[in-house]
C-alpha cells in the first residue's frame, strides 16, 4: 500500500450558510447563540507514529450572530504540533473564507459567526512514536469577549462562554497493527513485513473516507469461535475488520506467509473463512461460483475471493458484505 503523508496545513477553510436569517439589531442582542462542535475521528484507533485525523463540524444553531469568534485546536500530548490536513473530503462550497494560523496551536478566525451558519474541515496530527493509551485533542470555540465560565464550557449558550470538546483516539500497540488516517488510496493496513513472527498482513479498502475503519490481525483478544469443519484447515491469523455503517462491499486483502500454508495446498484449494459480527460462519471460495469474476477490479459475483501466489507467499483478496473476522483455509 502506498501511504501518503498529509500535506502541511493550508490557511483556507470554507463555510456555507444552512439557513438565511434576517434579524434586526434588537433580536440579535436579545438572544444568545447555541454553538455545537461535532468531531468524527478518522479512524477511531491508530498506531503510534501515524496520523490521527478528525472531520470537524462547527455550527451556530441560533438564534443570534456573534462577532470575532475563534476556534482553537490543541492536541494534549503535542500542544505545539504543526497540524496536517487534507482538503478533498468535504469542504462546503460558497460563503466567506475562514483564515487559520498554525504557529503552535491551530487557531481559526471564524469572524462573525452567523445564526444558522456551519463550518466543516478536516485536520490531523502526527501521533508520536511511543505514545500509549490514547491521543486526545481539544477543540475550543470562543468569542472575543472571553470566557466567563458561567456554563462550565459545556453548552455555550452565553456570548461570553467557551465551548470545549475533547476527542480521544485510541492508540493500538499491537505489533500487527499499523492503521492511521490514510489519504487518497482509502486503504487501512497492518504492518507490511511477512515472516515467522508476523504470518499475515491485512488491508481494507473502502469507498467512503468518513468511515472509521479498524483492521487488525494476530490479535488473540479478538479471536472468534469457529465451530465448523472448514475451520480445521485454517492457516495464517484471524484478521478483524470493522467498517461501521458500511453499506458497500468491503475489499479485504490478506497476505499470508508461505510457511504457514500446509505443503501441497494450491491456490485453487484455498478459500476464505468469514465469521461475521452477525450471522452464521461463511466459507467463501470453496465453490467455483465464489471465485471473483473478473479476478481484478470490482467483481460481478460478490461475495467472492481471488487467490494468487506471490513469490513463496499467498495473497487472498475477498469481497465481503459484512464486518467480522477473516482467515485463510483449505
Amino acid at each position: 500500500m502506498i501511504r501518503k503523508r498529509l500535506g502541511r496545513f493550508a490557511t483556507i477553510f470554507t463555510a456555507a450558510s444552512l439557513a438565511l436569517m434576517v434579524m434586526g439589531a434588537g433580536s440579535v442582542s436579545a438572544k444568545n447563540p447555541t454553538w455545537t462542535i461535532s468531531v468524527n475521528r478518522l479512524p477511531t484507533s491508530v498506531a503510534a507514529g501515524n496520523d490521527a485525523g478528525y472531520f470537524v463540524t462547527v455550527e451556530n444553531a441560533g438564534t443570534s450572530n456573534v462577532n470575532a469568534v475563534t476556534l482553537t485546536v490543541t492536541p494534549s500530548a503535542t500542544p505545539n504540533a504543526t497540524p496536517t490536513y487534507f482538503p478533498g473530503l468535504t469542504w462546503l462550497v460558497g460563503g466567506p473564507e475562514v483564515s487559520c494560523t498554525s504557529s503552535g496551536k491551530l487557531v481559526c478566525d471564524l469572524g462573525t459567526f452567523e445564526a444558522g451558519e456551519k463550518f466543516t474541515f478536516t485536520v490531523a496530527y502526527h501521533v508520536p512514536t511511543g505514545t500509549t493509551g490514547s491521543f486526545d485533542t481539544t477543540f475550543s470555540l470562543q468569542s472575543a469577549s472571553g470566557n466567563t465560565g458561567s456554563d462550565g464550557g459545556t453548552g455555550n449558550h452565553s456570548r461570553g462562554d467557551a465551548l470545549i470538546v475533547t476527542s480521544s483516539t485510541g492508540v493500538n500497540a499491537s505489533q500487527n497493527f499499523d492503521a492511521g488516517f490514510v489519504v487518497d488510496d482509502l486503504s487501512y493496513s497492518t504492518t507490511g513485513s511477512l515472516g515467522r513472527n508476523n504470518k499475515q498482513t491485512s488491508s481494507v479498502d473502502v469507498t467512503d473516507t468518513h468511515l472509521t475503519v479498524t483492521v487488525a490481525d494476530g490479535n488473540e483478544a479478538t479471536t472468534p469461535t469457529c465451530d465448523i469443519a472448514a475451520c480445521n484447515g485454517a492457516f495464517g491469523e484471524w484478521t478483524t475488520v470493522s467498517v461501521p455503517g458500511n453499506t458497500n462491499l468491503i475489499k479485504v486483502t490478506l497476505n499470508i506467509w508461505g510457511g504457514s500454508v500446509p505443503g501441497g495446498v494450491t491456490t485453487d484449494g484455498i478459500y476464505l473463512i468469514h465469521v461475521p459480527d452477525v450471522g452464521p460462519i461463511q466459507v467463501i471460495g470453496d465453490d467455483a461460483s465464489e471465485r471473483c469474476t473478473p479476478a481484478t477490479g470490482i467483481p460481478t459475483n460478490p461475495q467472492c475471493v481471488t487467490v494468487t501466489k506471490i513469490g513463496s507467499n499467498y495473497r487472498i483478496v475477498g469481497w465481503l458484505f459484512a464486518n467480522g473476522s477473516i482467515r485463510g483455509g483449505f
